[in-house]
């Protein structure tokens, strides 16, 4: 029984190191894959709107949602779903924002979950995996014979081998945390653009009347 426990224990601490290998491999993936989705959405959101606010107090609506269209930038897809209620009036303009919206900050900040999640089951396999060492240093054998400072000596060896599962944890687990901080902050710039973009759509606009532009397929027939 006692061996069977110490293999088990010997067995637990390399399983957690390979699951932290794992969760590394994937975090670096996680990141990379954010970076990249950030940068190819990346957009001048001042100019933007300059273009935007000028277009829509022309009425050209259809050259509004051409530019909408040339970004996947959150702040152009909210424009875009607006735009495309443009012909139906204000009420409708201000509701289809207030879906987009919502559907762009439940999507963007339900991907801030990997990063919470990897850094916390990277920390918790690391303190697994040193439970399981001290577990199978405190099952193996001291050899007979052994005088106690060769014997302390040993021991703290071991101890500190086994705080490498604790460090490797840590090495996942911080940079997990850090993209999570950094991703955040900049989901929170993108909505609060949303919400600026928003508002400069809705100021352009009539307050009474739709929006119809001659050969807009998106507006109503006068």
């Amino acid at each position: 029984m006692h061996e069977l426990l110490q293999r088990l224990a010997h067995f637990g601490g390399e399983c957690a190191l390979v699951i932290l290998f794992i969760l590394s491999v994937v975090n670096v993936a996680a990141i990379g894959e954010r970076l990249w989705h950030f940068w190819k959405r990346r957009l001048n959101v001042d100019d933007f709107a300059i273009q935007l606010a000028t277009l829509v107090r022309a009425g050209e609506t259809a050259r509004a949602r051409t530019l909408a269209q040339q970004s996947e930038n959150s702040v152009c897809v909210v424009v875009q779903a607006a735009l495309t209620q443009s012909g139906n009036g204000l009420k409708a303009v201000r509701r289809a924002l207030s879906v987009a919206m919502s559907k762009e900050q439940a999507r963007l900040r339900s991907r801030l979950a990997i990063f919470r999640d990897l850094g916390r089951c990277a920390l918790l396999t690391g303190f697994a995996g040193t439970l399981f060492d001290l577990l199978a240093i405190n099952l193996s054998a001291i050899p007979d014979g052994a005088g106690s400072e060769s014997v302390g000596y040993r021991v703290l060896q071991l101890a500190i081998a086994a705080l490498a599962p604790s460090a490797a944890g840590l090495a996942v687990a911080v940079p997990a945390f850090i993209a999570s901080a950094l991703a955040k902050t900049h989901v929170e710039r993108l909505l609060l653009a949303c919400d600026f973009a928003a508002q400069m759509l809705v100021s352009h606009l009539p307050a009474s009347t739709p929006y119809r532009k001659h050969g807009d397929p998106h507006s109503k027939a006068a």
